[in-house]
């Protein structure tokens, strides 16, 4: 990785339940956070895995640059 920036921090959807075993379960009671990395020449799929083996990853997208 080459450098990251912080892009957004979201609320979460819902407020937590009296429940606490419901809260673990409840992914989107979670807040989320949007970040956009730099990655190294050559080094996309090494990222890709190392976002895939975090466990705390949901969801994530490569984005288009002048570049490509």
């Amino acid at each position: 990785m080459r450098s990251s920036t912080f892009v957004v921090r979201k609320a979460p959807e819902w407020k937590a339940s009296a429940n606490a075993i419901e809260d673990d379960e409840e992914y989107s009671r979670l807040g989320t956070e949007i970040w956009e990395f730099e990655v190294a020449e050559g080094k996309d799929q090494e990222f890709k895995d190392a976002l895939l083996n975090s466990g705390s990853i949901l969801e994530f997208a490569p984005i288009a640059t002048e570049r490509d």
